[in-house]
C-alpha cells in the first residue's frame, strides 16, 4: 500500500473532523457552536466538506425512510465487512435525548453556511479576491483545492463561480496546480492571453514582451487576448501539452516551443535560477524579478557580451556578483542598497 501524501492526509483529517461536527449537530450539542463556527471559518474547504457530508446524510436518511432499502438487512449483510475501532477522546460524542429532526438539522446547516459565508466574506465566494506579493513568495489555496504558488512582485485575482473558475494575473508570475473539475474550466487571464485548463499544472509569467506559458503536467488551451477582443479575427485555441511552452505576444502571435526546458522556466519556485548560456542582462533581470536579495544594476556593459551557465540561489545575488568580479572587463560595486556591475 502506498503512503498518503501530506495533502491527502490533510484532506482525510478534514473529512473526519467534518463528520465529527455533523455528529455533534445531530446530538444537539448547541453549546459548541462557537467552536464549530471558528473551525468552519478557518478555511473554505472546511465549510464545503461539512455541507457535502450533511447533504449526503440527508439523502441517505430520505432513501431509508422511503423504503427503497431494507435498513436492517443492509446492516446485517455489511456487519462482517466493517472493522470496529475503539472510540477516541476526540471522536467520542456525548449523546442526550435532544435529537434533531432531519429538517431542523438542514435548517441549522443552512444557517451555519450563511453565517460562515458572512464571516469569510462575500467576495471570497462570489466576487474577486486579490492576492499580491512584494519581496516574498506566497502559496494560495483556492476553495476548490487548487494550489497557486505566487512569485515575488506578483498580483493575482481569483473568482470561483458555479460554472467557471476565473483568475487574472495582472503582473508577475504564478505556478498553478489545478484541481480536477470538468464542470468548471480553470481560466487564467493576462493582458495578452487566456490560458484554460481542466486539471493540470502550468506556469504563467507576464512580461513586457508578452505572456509566457509552460506546462508541467496535463494540457492547456491558449488563446490570444488580442484575437478575443477583435471582432474580425477568428478565435483559435492553441493546445499545449506537458513539456511544451509558448509565448503570446501583445499583438496576438503565439509562438510554441515543443522542447522547452521546463525546469529552467519554473526554477523560481525552488527558488533556484538555472542559467544555460544565459546573457548577463537576462540573468540580472531574473535575479531582480525574485526580489529576494539586493537588486543588481548594469552600467555600461554591452548586451550579450557575457553568458553564464549554472544553478544559482535566487536569494543570494551577492555570490553571483562575486563571480562576475572575476571577469577582467567587469567591475562590481557592492553597496548597501544595490549591486552595480560596470564595464571597464
Amino acid at each position: 500500500m502506498t503512503s498518503m501524501s501530506i495533502q491527502e492526509q490533510i484532506e482525510t483529517l478534514r473529512t473526519q473532523r467534518a463528520a465529527q461536527w455533523l455528529e455533534i449537530m445531530h446530538s444537539g450539542a448547541a453549546e459548541q457552536n462557537a467552536e464549530f463556527l471558528r473551525w468552519i471559518t478557518e478555511s473554505p474547504r472546511n465549510l464545503e466538506e461539512f455541507l457535502k457530508l450533511e447533504a449526503l446524510s440527508r439523502e441517505t436518511r430520505a432513501t431509508l425512510q422511503s423504503g427503497a432499502l431494507d435498513r436492517n438487512a443492509l446492516l446485517e449483510n455489511s456487519r462482517k465487512q466493517v472493522l470496529q475501532f475503539a472510540p477516541t477522546a476526540s471522536a467520542t460524542v456525548q449523546r442526550d435525548s435532544r435529537r434533531l429532526a432531519p429538517g431542523r438539522l438542514s435548517g441549522i446547516a443552512a444557517a451555519v453556511a450563511a453565517v460562515a459565508i458572512a464571516a469569510l466574506g462575500y467576495n471570497h465566494y462570489f466576487g474577486w479576491k486579490e492576492f499580491t506579493t512584494d519581496a516574498e513568495q506566497r502559496t494560495v489555496e483556492l476553495s476548490d483545492g487548487s494550489l497557486i504558488y505566487l512569485n515575488a512582485a506578483s498580483t493575482l485575482s481569483a473568482r470561483m463561480g458555479l460554472s467557471t473558475r476565473d483568475l487574472k494575473l495582472s503582473r508577475g508570475e504564478a505556478l498553478f496546480n489545478v484541481a480536477h473539475d470538468r464542470q468548471r474550466p480553470f481560466k487564467v487571464h493576462t493582458r495578452d492571453a487566456i490560458v484554460e485548463a481542466v486539471g493540470t499544472q502550468f506556469n504563467v509569467r507576464t512580461q513586457a514582451s508578452g505572456t509566457q506559458v509552460a506546462v508541467l503536467e496535463g494540457k492547456v488551451r491558449i488563446r490570444s487576448e488580442a484575437d478575443t477582443q477583435s471582432a474580425a479575427s477568428a478565435v483559435t485555441d492553441v493546445p499545449l501539452g506537458a513539456g511544451e511552452a509558448a509565448t503570446v505576444a501583445p499583438v496576438g502571435a503565439i509562438e510554441r516551443n515543443h522542447q522547452a526546458d521546463i525546469a529552467t522556466l519554473t526554477a523560481w519556485n525552488r527558488p533556484e535560477l538555472v542559467f544555460e548560456r544565459t546573457p548577463l542582462e537576462s540573468a540580472v533581470e531574473q535575479f531582480n524579478h525574485h526580489r529576494l536579495s539586493k537588486p543588481l544594476r548594469l552600467d555600461g556593459v554591452p548586451r550579450r557580451s557575457h553568458h553564464y551557465t549554472g544553478i544559482f540561489n535566487a536569494t543570494d545575488a551577492t555570490s553571483f556578483a562575486e563571480l562576475l568580479a572575476r571577469e577582467p572587463d567587469l567591475q562590481v560595486l557592492i553597496g548597501e542598497r544595490e549591486i552595480v556591475i560596470r564595464g571597464r
